[in-house]
C-alpha cells in the first residue's frame, strides 16, 4: 500500500491561509481559531510528507536506491 502525498489539499490549504491573511476584516475568535487550525493542518500535512518521504520503500535500500535482484 502506497501513501500518495497530498499536494492538491495542501495547496488549497496554503492558499486558504494566505487568502485570510490578507482579509483587512476585524479578525473575530472564530477566524483566529480558524486560522490556528489551518496552521495546524498544514504543518501535520508537511510533517507527514516528510515522514514518506524518509521511509525507505520495500526493495530499495536504506539510502534510497534500489537493491540489485
Amino acid at each position: 500500500m502506497s501513501v500518495q502525498p497530498r499536494r492538491p489539499l495542501l495547496e488549497s490549504l496554503r492558499e486558504l491561509f494566505t487568502k485570510m491573511e490578507a482579509d483587512p476584516a476585524p479578525e473575530t475568535a472564530n477566524l483566529a481559531d480558524l486560522k490556528r487550525i489551518v496552521r495546524e493542518r498544514i504543518a501535520a500535512i508537511e510533517a507527514a510528507e516528510r515522514i514518506v518521504v524518509a521511509t525507505p520503500q520495500p526493495g530499495h535500500a536504506p539510502n534510497g536506491h534500489r537493491q540489485p535482484t
